[in-house]
């Protein structure tokens, strides 16, 4: 299209075909399912979340059905204080993407009182003074 001086312009645009369906990918990272965690301390959560047709606009992470915590931006990370009863508790992240698609994960972690209670790959992350970890 020309104007009365015979200028023109153009421009272009991306357009996807098709609806995004699918929703994003998601796993937990950090803790793992099962996790002994001392009960008050402060832990980050890490999930590992994924969106191959477009992108996620939100991450929320629940204990026991509560939502906790909401994240709009990557890498979409929870510092958690672990809960003061001792106890299992659920754990649960869910992602939504640009298209409005969810996906969760959930694992169980145990809160203990007393880092004397951990036992395995927890004790790497808070060995005890003088704790040889060797198998």
């Amino acid at each position: 299209m020309y104007d009365e001086l015979f200028r023109s312009n153009q421009s272009s645009v991306s357009v996807k075909i098709g609806a995004d369906d699918a929703p994003p990918t998601v796993s937990f990272t950090y803790p793992t399912d099962g996790a002994k965690l001392v009960a008050g301390s402060s832990v980050g959560v890490q999930a590992d979340i994924r969106d191959a047709n477009g992108s996620v606009d939100k991450v929320q992470y629940y204990i026991d059905g509560k939502m906790n915590k909401e994240d709009v931006s990557a890498p979409f990370t929870w510092q958690m204080t672990v809960p003061a009863e001792s106890g299992s508790y659920t754990l649960k992240v869910v992602a939504t993407d640009s298209a409005g698609n969810s996906e969760s994960d959930s694992i169980t972690i145990t809160s203990v009182k007393d880092d004397n209670e951990l036992t395995g790959d927890s004790r790497i992350l808070l060995p005890r003074d003088n704790e040889n970890l060797d198998e």
